[in-house]
């Protein structure tokens, strides 16, 4: 049986870890919003308390700089 890439963007949303930082507040829980880093920005979030989007696996396995995704939106690419 084939399974599937680990980078689905299923898998990638699974390994999101955007509800971990310092930024994310209670709005943004309640809005369920995550994911920044292919999304864009937070309709939340608009200050920067910390980050740790180059610690979660998803910039990391599709090779995204920058971060700070929920304040600037969609990552580019390397």
């Amino acid at each position: 049986m084939l399974r599937p890439p680990k980078d689905t963007i299923g898998n990638l949303r699974n390994s999101c870890i955007c509800s971990k930082c310092p930024s994310f507040l209670e709005c943004a829980r309640h809005t369920k919003e995550t994911f920044y880093c292919f999304e864009g920005k937070s309709n939340c979030l608009h200050d920067r308390y910390g980050c740790i989007c180059m610690q979660c696996p998803v910039p990391k396995a599709k090779s995204f700089s920058g971060g700070y995704f929920c304040l600037s939106g969609k990552a580019k690419t390397k």
